[in-house]
Order: C-alpha cells, then structure tokens, then sequence
C-alpha cells in the first residue's frame, strides 16, 4: 500500500469548492456523483498539487476528475461484490501509520482537515477507494499474470553490452492510459496541462499521487534507476531533452501518456563480456508512426469504414520527414499523430519488430487497429550494427520483478476498462 505521497500532500492549502447549488452530474450504474462531490475532489487535487484554483484550472481538470470519481465508485462496487471492505479501522490505522513515518503526531491529519474547512469524507472516499482497489488487484488480478521461462530469457537477452559502462537515469513517471481511441485527444489534453502546471511551480509529486496510475493500484509514483537501454525510444529520447530536476513533455508511449522527471544520472560499470565469441547480430530501425484516433462523431461508424478511410491515408503517408497527407476525402473523421523513432530491434515489442521487419526502406504498412487507435508506420531507415559480446545474464529475480509489473499493470488497466465497459455510466455535465 502507497498512499505515502497522497497523504503527505494533503499538508497543504486548500482553497473552498465553488458554488452552492447541488446536482447530479453523473450516474454509474445505481450510485450518483454529485456537484459538491465533484467540486470538494477538485479543492482537494488542486490544494495538495500546488495548481492555483481558478476557474480556468478548474475547467481544463474536472472532466479527468470526475472520470477518477467514476472510476472510484466501479472500484467501490467492485470490492462489495468481493466482499472487500476497507473498514475505519483498517483506514485508519493506515493513516496513524503513515503519520508516524512522517514524523506527523497522531491524530494531525484530520485536525489539519478540520482547521481548512475541508471535507475529510472526500479524501477518506479515495483512500478507501484505492486501498480496495489494492486488495481486488491481489485477489483478482495477480492470479492472472504468469510469467514464462522463455519470457525471462527474452529479458535477459536483451540485456547485452560490449562491457564498457551502462547508463542509467533515475526517473519518476506520471502515467495518464488512455484506455480507448475515443479519449485519446482528452488524455493528451490533460497530460499537457499537467505538464503545464508543474512547470509552472505544481508539485510533480503530488500531481502523481492525484492523477498517476501504477500497478498497485494508488496514484503516487516512486524513483527508480533503469537503464537507459532498457526504456521506450520515444521516452529516452525526451529525456534526452531534459535536464536534472526538469520533466519531459507528455510522451506517448503503448499504454497511454507518460510524464518524466529526471531526477539523477550515472555511469554504471557493466559486467565484462563472456570469454567465447557469442555474439549479437543488432539492426537498427528509424520508422515514422502515424497514429489516428476517430473522433467522437467517426467512433460510432463501423471497424471496417474506419479501416478503409485509413487505408487512404496508408496510400499517401508523405516522406520520413514529412506530416501525412490529411483532408483528402473523408479523412477528417480522425485526428492525426505523427512520431520520428528509432531503436534497436532488441528493444522494440516483438509486434512492432514484426511489422517493421516486414517492410523495405521507404514502404508503409497497411492500418493496423489497436487498442490506442489505428497505426501505419513507414520504415525510414535499417542499420546494421557490429555484434556486440553477451554479457551475464541478469539475476532471474530481477528480470521476473520488471516483466511482473508490467504484466500487472497491462492487466490491472484492462481490468478497470472491463469495468467500465460494462458498467451504466451516464454524464449529465460538469
């Protein structure tokens, strides 16, 4: 259980809901989300980040908010489906804990609430709700990730060097999923205001510990050092940009959305070589991706009329240095990504390596759909590379640690979207 940064957040400034008059501004399935539920969430999130709570501020994060408010009560549902109860014992005993690690005395949570005029049900509500929602990951999503020996050796294979140093990076990611083509350009929206707001003086912790999501099911976000030949091209290539201290703009990465912050850097010396003459054969890929998510009048069509509108654009990508060719025919019915990448084969998804691998220097693709919208992609550049020496494998443990969190968070993800997908959920406005 990590609610450490959220709890430390609330140490902070709240500033007074707005508005007095109470509706209902969403339905999920039998349980109301009113106006004053929505407005007392927004002046905790926008007092524990540091984002100044203005009415602009409040009309570019209530639509997120309200969505995590849903989220909250599908989980809530969930966990009483479950039988998972998250008593007020168990909830606070969770926070005496926490108040004693932070040196806080007992009890100075909520007499800090009481002297703000804040409403304690409204953070109480999302602790609760993310400790439930901790238990229904343990109970029912673990058993579902399996982690196979061919799995790791894929892992630890990816894993060579010539023997010289590894660099490594110490980040903290916030990680907004987009969890169908429909909200893609919602999410984006979000993650650059979120971005905006940081840079601006929010705390980059706080935001995480509001609107971040993690495989344990809380919203905070811890540093880790990974390796830098470990990570996502796109991600390495804007923290590249970035220096100590700073964040990179959003990053779109399989999953959805990422926000990096770069906290440290180093040279980590790198076990020498195997003494036999096993080698590597490395091919690197520089590809264009173009990414189209219909927007909300096109998502009701059919699969199939989507499919061929984007074979349109597959016809007439434009160069690797070029935007796609856009509004020829019924092309408006999406909104166009594009992104410049390169990367080793070893460290591509297998998927994406196939696709590539398929295609000569200067081919497209045909529309391929995924759950992020549908992709083309044109292959501009292949390299080969000197083989480089297999170093030792990783320790097994290792490996099946980060294959495990990512398989966790995959399932965790897909699970909530079930949720949602089967769920009555109806907006009635903001």
């Amino acid at each position: 259980m990590r609610i450490i940064t959220l709890l430390l957040a609330i140490f902070m400034v709240f500033t007074p809901a707005y508005g007095d008059t109470i509706k209902v501004v969403a339905l999920v399935n039998d349980q109301i989300i009113s106006s004053m539920d929505l407005n007392e969430r927004a002046a905790m999130v926008m007092g524990t980040t540091g984002i100044p709570d203005t009415a602009e501020n409040r009309a570019r994060l209530l639509p997120q908010i309200l969505n995590q408010l849903i989220d909250e009560k599908l989980e809530m549902q969930e966990a009483a489906q479950d039988g998972i109860t998250i008593s007020d014992e168990k909830l606070h005993q969770g926070i005496a804990q926490i108040e004693k690690q932070s040196g806080k005395p007992p009890g100075s949570l909520e007499t800090f609430l009481e002297s703000k005029g804040v409403s304690k049900l409204s953070f109480f509500a999302q602790a609760r709700a993310q400790m439930a929602w901790s238990e229904i990951i343990l109970k029912k999503v673990r058993p579902k990730v399996h982690i196979s020996d061919q799995e790791i050796a894929r892992y630890t294979k990816h894993k060579t060097t010539t023997g010289g140093p590894v660099s490594e990076v110490m980040i903290s990611a916030i990680q907004l999923p987009v969890d169908s083509p429909a909200n893609e350009a919602a999410v984006h929206k979000v993650a650059d205001n979120l971005a905006e707001e940081i840079r601006a003086g929010a705390s980059f912790e706080a935001v995480a510990a509001q609107f971040s999501s993690s495989t344990n099911g809380t919203k905070s976000s811890e540093p880790f050092w990974v390796e830098l030949s470990q990570m996502n091209p796109a991600i390495v290539s804007a923290i590249s940009k970035t220096s100590r201290g700073s964040i990179t703009d959003p990053v779109r990465t399989e999953s959805g959305y990422q926000i990096i912050k770069l906290l440290d850097t180093r040279q980590q010396a790198s076990a020498a070589p195997v003494a036999d003459n096993t080698s590597a054969p490395r091919v690197e890929l520089a590809y264009k991706q173009i990414i189209l998510t219909p927007t909300e009048k096109a998502a009701k069509q059919k699969p199939d009329i989507l499919m061929g509108l984007a074979s349109k654009v597959s016809a007439v990508p434009g160069g690797c240095n070029d935007t796609p060719m856009q509004g020829k025919g019924d092309l408006k019915a999406f909104n166009f990504a594009v992104t410049f990448q390169r990367g080793l084969t070893s460290n591509l998804p297998p998927a994406l390596t196939n696709v590539l691998s398929s295609l000569s220097v200067g081919s497209t693709s045909q529309p391929i759909a995924t759950p992020q919208g549908i992709r083309i992609f044109t292959l501009c550049e292949r390299t080969e590379l000197p083989p480089v020496k297999i170093a030792p494998e990783v320790a097994a443990e290792t490996a099946r640690q980060a294959i495990y969190e990512e398989k966790l968070q995959l399932e965790a993800q897909k699970f909530l979207r079930n949720l949602r997908r089967e769920a009555f959920i109806e907006i009635r406005g903001i």
